[in-house]
This record gives C-alpha cells, sequence and structure tokens, in this order.
C-alpha cells in the first residue's frame, strides 16, 4: 500500500501502478506469477502486465480462445478462485491445458475497480504444492482495489466512456514499452525482465513517465526525434 501511495504521490503512471501491484502480490503472498488485463475503449480486455513471457503467453490464449476465469471476473465483477483448475478442463479446455503444463494449478482472478465500475481484472498464479489462503486473496483484493481507486481518482471522471478512452491511451503507451524493453535488452545484452527493471528505475530518479523514458530510448535506437514529455 506504500508503495502504491507513492507511485500516486511522485507522478501518476498507469504502467507503474499496475507493476506495483504485481510486484506486491509475488513478494508477499505464495503467488508465484501473476498477469492483469484493463479493458480498452471498445470494453475489450487487453493484456497489460504480465510478471513473465510465460504469463504474457497464458493470458493471450485466454483471450484468444476466449474462455477463462479472468474473463468471468471482469465480466461480473466478482472473485473467481480455483484451488486445482484442472477441475476446469471441460469449461476452459485450452486454458487449463496451458495453465497445467506451465505448472499453475491454483488460479485465481480478482476484479479492479470500485463499486459497478469494473476497468479490468488481475490473474494470480500459484504452483502445484503451494496454497493461497483466504486472508491473502483479501490481501491482494485490497491492492487491486486500490490500484483501480488510483486509476479512477486520478481520472477524475464520472462517465464509462471517458474512463475507457483514457486507458486506450494507457494501452498505447504500452506498445512504446514493449518496444523499448526488447530495444533496450538487445544493446546491453541483458534480459527483457531487467531491461524493464532498468527503464523503470531510470523513470523513478528522473521523476518522469515510464512511456516518455522508453520513447526515448526507441528514438535514439531509431534516430528520429521522441515527442516532448512531460517532467512530473
Amino acid at each position: 500500500m506504500r508503495q502504491l501511495t507513492d507511485v500516486l504521490a511522485s507522478g501518476y503512471d498507469v504502467y507503474e501502478t499496475t507493476s506495483v501491484l504485481l510486484d506486491g502480490c509475488v513478494e508477499h503472498t505464495a503467488v508465484e506469477q501473476g498477469g492483469i488485463l484493463l479493458a480498452d475503449a471498445d470494453d475489450r480486455l487487453q493484456i497489460f502486465a504480465t510478471t513473465s513471457d510465460e504469463v504474457h503467453t497464458l493470458e493471450l490464449l485466454e483471450l484468444q480462445a476466449d474462455e477463462g476465469p479472468c474473463l468471468l471476473a471482469y465480466a461480473t465483477g466478482e472473485r473467481v478462485s480455483y484451488q486445482d483448475v484442472r477441475t476446469e478442463r471441460e469449461r476452459w479446455p485450452r486454458f487449463v491445458e496451458a495453465s497445467v503444463a506451465a505448472g499453475m494449478t491454483e488460479v485465481h482472478s480478482l476484479p479492479m475497480g470500485l463499486r459497478e465500475t469494473v476497468i479490468g481484472a488481475v490473474n494470480l498464479f500459484v504452483p502445484e504444492g503451494s496454497h493461497l489462503e483466504e486472508e491473502d486473496l483479501t490481501i491482494v483484493q485490497a491492492f487491486a482495489t486500490a490500484t483501480a481507486l488510483g486509476i479512477l481518482t486520478h481520472r477524475e471522471l464520472d462517465e464509462r466512456t471517458q474512463l475507457a478512452e483514457q486507458l486506450q491511451g494507457a494501452l498505447d503507451s504500452r506498445v512504446v514499452i514493449e518496444q523499448a524493453k526488447g530495444i533496450l535488452a538487445a544493446q546491453a545484452g541483458m534480459s527483457v525482465s531487467h531491461a524493464f527493471r532498468a527503464l523503470r528505475a531510470q523513470a523513478r530518479h528522473e521523476r518522469r513517465s515510464l512511456a516518455d523514458v522508453c520513447a526515448e530510448v526507441i528514438a535514439g535506437a531509431t534516430g528520429e526525434r521522441a515527442p516532448a514529455g512531460r517532467r512530473s
């Protein structure tokens, strides 16, 4: 909660805020992997942040197959939990097969929103042999609600359509971030995960948005001028 508050106070950034949410889940609970999906302007879920490429693949499969707990949590606004996701093999065959193949048999999907306004969902994957306690789920839901509250409050929007437009802008920024991660990883000979941490550290140090820092990395690699950013 303190980290989320620090992010909101030092210069709001949707990508950074959701990353802090995932970091908190992995660091303070039995969750090993996680991903966040946010709704775009057309009310369709899009992958926004993941803890690994493996989870990104799982989330992509979930969207492409139109099956899985995250979609259900978003649609209903209610938590969807399975101690053993294999019990849902008939309902979600492709998602269950991929999740089990990745060693993640316990799955929890929590809505991100406030009251009737749901802007996305967070997927939590727990490896076989581990278990996420109910009290941990309560903590994670608090993380998710606080993150959603930060997004909603900062935008100061009352209409759902206006919020969707703002979130679409954040989703567009993610494309720039992903490109910069790949460029930096290739240039510095490091993993994509390490590249992302380096970009986040630079943005925090310079008190700038992550998207602005990433745009400069892309501009430096392509020889184009980066779009004028805004210092927080």
